[in-house]
């Protein structure tokens, strides 16, 4: 058994460890790719309902909607102008904010705390976080991550109406601060499923519907914001197909994660069936369960 002093500090070692693994990205500047089209040139985060509700929603300058990124651009810009050592300093607050939520999340899945501190910590020094937390376009990524580890914590523990609340609210954030968040509703299933929970129980099995709604909604958001606003994508027959050929391969992600790299660039031929075909397995078992 641990002591209260040394519970504390096995909590701060993941803290630590974060911030010694990224401290120095405080001192980087912007980069060329990506930073003038989402924050230095972009005129919504001055003003983040200019031209209306809908363009807010969908943000096109960006090509697919991220609303509540630009909320927070929109925050810091007011607060700091634009010093990127600022921007930088909240990016390594959101992602020590995360690795805290991880090792909550163990926590509330059972885990024991040195076990939880030792996967926190992990996850505070792995590579594939250096990308969001060194650049500042990645706090669409950190924002997603922090939201989305909020509503998993929440759901872990003992379910009531507020804490249902909370859980849909923080996943509609995370939905809004990056589209790739729509795995909410399966990892929500997981959750349920490591805490003993029935998933056709009505009032959990209400919850997964409105979480899978939420992310239908954000999907159609993301599309519409990478289309031209006053023409919005037909959403025909094949468009249907390649949303559903992309969640499967999504799916088989979640079963078996590749490198950072394959979120830019898909992998392709054999293994590129391989993932659909595994998510298509999860999709058929997530069904049938």
């Amino acid at each position: 058994m641990l002591s209260w002093r040394q519970s504390r500090f096995v909590v701060a070692l993941p803290v630590i460890a974060a911030v010694l693994a990224h401290v120095l990205a405080i001192g980087g500047g912007f980069t060329n790719w990506d930073d003038p089209q989402y924050l230095l040139h972009n005129q919504r985060t001055l003003d983040p309902f200019a031209g209306g509700l809908l363009q807010f929603l969908v943000t096109p300058e960006i090509d697919y909607a991220i609303p509540v990124t630009i909320l927070g651009y929109a925050g810091q810009r007011a607060a700091f102008g634009l010093d990127p050592a600022w921007f930088h300093a909240v990016s390594l607050l959101l992602h020590v904010s995360a690795v805290l939520l991880a090792f909550a999340l163990a926590r509330g899945l059972g885990i024991g705390r040195l076990a939880a501190a030792a996967g926190a910590a992990l996850f505070a020094v792995h590579p594939i976080t250096v990308e969001p937390v060194a650049w500042v376009v990645g706090q669409k990524d950190l924002l997603a991550t922090v939201f989305l580890l909020a509503a998993l914590v929440i759901r872990a523990k003992s379910i009531t109406p507020t804490r249902i609340a909370m859980t849909i609210g923080f996943a509609l954030l995370a939905f809004g601060a990056k589209p790739s968040a729509v795995s909410a509703p399966v990892l929500i299933m997981a959750v349920d499923w490591c805490r003993g929970r029935s998933w056709k129980q009505l009032s959990n099995a209400s919850v997964y519907a409105v979480l899978f709604l939420l992310a239908l909604s954000a999907t159609a958001l993301a599309i519409i914001g990478h289309s031209d606003i006053e023409h919005p994508a037909t959403f025909g027959l094949s468009t249907i197909v390649n949303v559903g050929w992309a969640a499967s391969l999504q799916l088989g992600h979640l079963l078996a994660p590749m490198s950072l790299s394959a979120a830019y660039y898909p992998p392709s031929g054999l293994v590129y069936g391989v993932y659909v075909v595994l998510g298509l397995v999860a999709a058929l078992a997530l069904a049938l369960a």
